[in-house]
């Protein structure tokens, strides 16, 4: 139910696009019932998504990588239509890389939208399923290190 309401406001401002966030768990609800509106639709995709990880900025620090993937996915098909990268610093935090995400998810659509460049355009489509690189950890473990307890 919320939603169709979240849908009638939209098509009742004559929205001309609708961007989503893929983490959040009604987007694919709110704009399927935004049905066949004029509106162009898109999902933000960030990080990386694990099944047990409370969010997505927690696998590109717990795995260490060195950047984290933003994309403006086209929504129905999930085709990219652009994506940049943030670095992924050693003393990285979920709040700082949710920042960069943040920031570059802005720059991003500013960019699609507006026509400029879009850095980093992808040439293979991202994963929509969540992926697996190892098991998430529930708990602390008192075997780790004061950094990877620090990074957890």
């Amino acid at each position: 139910q919320d939603a169709r309401l979240a849908a009638t406001a939209i098509k009742g401002f004559g929205a001309e696009i609708v961007v989503c966030t893929a983490e959040h768990g009604h987007a694919v609800s709110l704009l399927e019932a935004l049905g066949d509106s004029s509106a162009k639709r898109y999902l933000l995709r960030v990080g990386l998504h694990l099944a047990a990880a409370p969010w997505p900025e927690f696998g590109p620090i717990w795995f260490g990588h060195t950047n984290s993937k933003v994309a403006l996915l086209a929504a129905g098909t999930g085709d990219v239509v652009a994506s940049s990268m943030v670095p992924v610093g050693l003393a990285e935090t979920a709040i700082t890389l949710q920042l960069k995400h943040a920031q570059a998810a802005a720059a991003l659509l500013e960019a699609y939208v507006t026509g400029g460049s879009k850095q980093g355009q992808v040439v293979a489509a991202i994963q929509l399923q969540p992926m697996e690189e190892g098991p998430v950890p529930a708990t602390i473990s008192p075997s780790w290190d004061e950094d990877r307890v620090d990074r957890f």
